[in-house]
């Protein structure tokens, strides 16, 4: 895409969201793109869209395909930041294939609806490549997690704060988890 064609169309290339736009007949158009090599050494992030409009069954969870500005194969996560309604997309790890992805949309209406299309759904955040993951085939075992948390460094100074914390979850081997998790990753500034 070159000056001639932002010129002739009057697009506008918008690099806060990764996006040219201009309008042809009337309709608007938005084309994503992805940049690379910024150097400021934090991931890129890309807007995720509907790639095609379904209707979605009454309360009911529907594998959604939504278009990915992101190389074939990549696995990134995908994290909802609009507000669907009564329609909830979830986050998701997965992977991209053909310029889409797959992430659940779950219908909470008794009736059937469809998503907004051509309105940005979320962001694609890409994963690096030294990042591990872990898969829910009993790798992810409560004894395993507690050894990786005390790995971390240091998980037992409390923290300053530490009544405040709310956790969300009533669980007390959660909510010991997450303080930890907290401790060990505390800036350094903190713990003076």
């Amino acid at each position: 895409m070159g000056l001639d064609f932002l010129t002739k169309h009057r697009a506008s290339m918008d690099f806060d969201a990764n996006e040219v736009r201009y309008f042809e007949k009337e309709l608007l158009v938005v084309i994503p793109f992805r940049t690379e090599g910024s150097g400021d050494g934090e991931p890129r992030v890309a807007p995720v869209r509907l790639a095609r409009q379904v209707k979605l069954t009454r309360c009911a969870v529907t594998p959604e395909s939504i278009a990915v500005v992101a190389p074939e194969g990549e696995q990134g996560i995908c994290v909802p930041t609009r507000n669907c309604g009564a329609v909830m997309l979830a986050t998701t790890v997965t992977r991209v294939s053909g310029g889409k992805a797959l992430i659940p949309a779950i219908n909470l209406r008794g009736e059937r609806t469809r998503l907004p299309n051509k309105k940005e759904l979320g962001v694609w955040i890409p994963f690096e490549t030294d990042m591990e993951l872990l898969e829910l085939n009993n790798e992810l075992e409560s004894g395993k997690v507690d050894e990786w948390i005390e790995a971390l460094g240091d998980t037992e100074v409390p923290l300053e704060n530490e009544a405040e914390v709310r956790v969300g979850n009533n669980d007390d081997d959660t909510r010991r988890r997450v303080v930890k998790l907290l401790r060990a990753y505390r800036r350094d500034d903190d713990r003076d």
